[in-house]
């Protein structure tokens, strides 16, 4: 039988009732802005000590739940009995890079 140090970390979390896939996701994600600016502003990206106009580029960390065409579902916490929370879901357009560990 092979000692729990000697498992790679995937057959680990296998043996110990966890199924879920880690990802890594880099996405690119909307902002938006409620106050009022010239449009000459928004377009040439000047801020003004406000948020900007152009898109996030972000990077997150969970395990897969599910992912289809359309879109992928991972959590931040998987039970051993299969449930979990903190679902957050990408629009598949949205996604530069997918690594799954």
């Amino acid at each position: 039988m092979a000692t729990r140090k000697s498992l790679s970390r995937k057959a680990r979390r296998k043996s110990e009732g966890f199924n879920g896939t880690l990802v890594e996701v880099f996405w690119y994600d909307a902002t938006s802005n409620d106050s009022w600016r010239e449009k000459e502003e928004v377009a040439q990206g000047k801020r003004r000590k406000q948020p900007s106009s152009e898109l996030i580029y972000c990077h997150t960390v969970g395990i897969l739940v599910y992912e289809n065409r359309k879109q992928i579902c991972i959590t931040d916490t998987e039970t051993n009995s299969g449930s979990v929370r903190g679902t957050f879901t990408i629009p598949k357009p949205w996604i530069k890079k997918v690594i799954r560990k």
